[in-house]
């Protein structure tokens, strides 16, 4: 049983042609939908772009292949290029670490047609529409759980796809079909995206950036400016850093315009308070007030 509809789905992946992956597979891998009836893949996939890249300034070199292997599958990736993919049964579906290649290959063809995939979640609160970065464990879903409780609406909670909409906008949509909530026994409990859900959005417009940040929880939210260096290095971290090696000039480019435009955003960095679990509707008007104060560009970081 499909779990949202498959236009929506084809809004993140119609970037990309993947021959001889059925997309229900794809929405299988990334929660969308119950396992496909049929799990057969050929050894081979190719990957293609759905138009032809445009090359710009670049003279096109032979460039060496980058070979990314993990669990049954194997990724060999060349800039500018297609990728290739050897996929050999069974997978270990949901290991992220087992389908880090596949991850890697979509990626970059993402970015080769001007998306980016980004480790984040995308909420709106009161109107305004936030991408919150953090690596795992820093606190993105409990945020995302906080907003929630207070009417917010949530694209995702952890993996998103951002493009440039007609209007020049940042846009982010779901690359997860669940949110995934630690409780009390810390154990996941996880949520379904469905489409007729009211508190869930198949895609946002992208105003402003929160980094969460590592450190020992106060009563209330610890906010601060962040520099562009540091807000940049986060960015690509949570998204593609592999793409900056030498290896990959073309995705190169368009990774680090990425991280310019987003950088251009109003932005802070936190630290959660207790008071934002047990008071959101006090807590976030000060972020979100925080969050469009003027801009510091100095380096000074939380205490």
């Amino acid at each position: 049983m499909n779990l949202t509809p498959r236009t929506e789905l084809e809004s993140a992946w119609r970037t990309l042609r993947i021959a001889g992956i059925d997309l229900s597979w794809l929405e299988f891998l990334h929660g969308f939908a119950a396992a496909p009836n049929a799990m057969a893949l050929p050894q081979w996939i190719n990957a293609s772009v759905a138009s032809g890249l445009s090359q710009g300034n670049f003279t096109r070199e032979p460039s060496a292949v980058f070979s990314m292997k993990s669990g049954n599958i194997c990724a060999e990736l060349s800039s500018g290029c297609d990728a290739h993919l050897r996929i050999q049964l069974p997978l270990t579906v949901g290991n992220v670490e087992a389908l880090r290649p596949l991850t890697a290959a979509l990626a970059q063809q993402w970015l080769l047609v001007g998306a980016l995939a980004m480790h984040a979640a995308v909420l709106e609160i009161s109107g305004t529409s936030i991408l919150v970065l953090g690596n795992s464990q820093a606190g993105k879903s409990t945020l995302v759980r906080c907003a929630m409780q207070i009417g917010a609406k949530v694209v995702s909670d952890d993996f998103v796809l951002l493009k440039i909409g007609p209007d020049a906008q940042i846009t982010a949509t779901s690359l997860r079909g669940f949110l995934r909530f630690r409780n009390a026994a810390n154990a996941d409990t996880l949520l379904r995206i469905t489409p007729t859900d009211p508190r869930f959005s198949a895609e946002l417009h992208i105003e402003a950036l929160l980094f969460l940040q590592p450190g020992v929880r106060m009563e209330r939210s610890q906010i601060a400016p962040l520099s562009v260096l540091e807000a940049s290095a986060q960015l690509i971290n949570q998204s593609a850093p592999l793409f900056l090696r030498r290896e990959f000039p073309m995705e190169r480019v368009k990774l680090l315009a990425w991280i310019q435009k987003l950088t251009k955003l109003p932005m802070r960095q936190m630290i959660g308070g207790f008071e934002l679990i047990e008071r959101p509707e006090a807590e976030f008007p000060r972020i979100l007030a925080e969050l469009f104060a003027s801009q510091q560009t100095s380096a000074r970081v939380l205490p």
